[in-house]
């Protein structure tokens, strides 16, 4: 008459439980948070040079179409300054 050990007891208890759940060794423990750091990187360098395409573009928009209103406008105040000197 075999008797069961509290071992084989508490292991049958815990394959019957969590037989969805899998023990990872050390190594692929590892691996694998080694690899979600690189998936997250990776994200965040997408994100950064997204928006760096972004100031890209607000850029050149800036240099198209304000510097020309700007220089326009410098313009504007010399030769109105021009015509205030030579009225005195």
């Amino acid at each position: 008459m075999d008797l069961p050990t509290p071992n084989a007891a508490s292991l049958d208890k815990s394959v019957r439980k969590g037989a969805s759940l899998v023990r990872l060794s050390i190594f692929w423990r590892i691996v694998l948070t080694s690899l979600l750091i690189i998936v997250v990187m990776a994200g965040v360098n997408f994100y950064a040079l997204f928006q760096l395409r972004q100031l890209s573009a607000l850029s050149t928009t800036l240099v198209s179409q304000h510097y020309p209103a700007i220089e326009q406008a410098k313009h504007v105040q010399a030769v109105a300054y021009n015509q205030l000197n030579s009225d005195k």
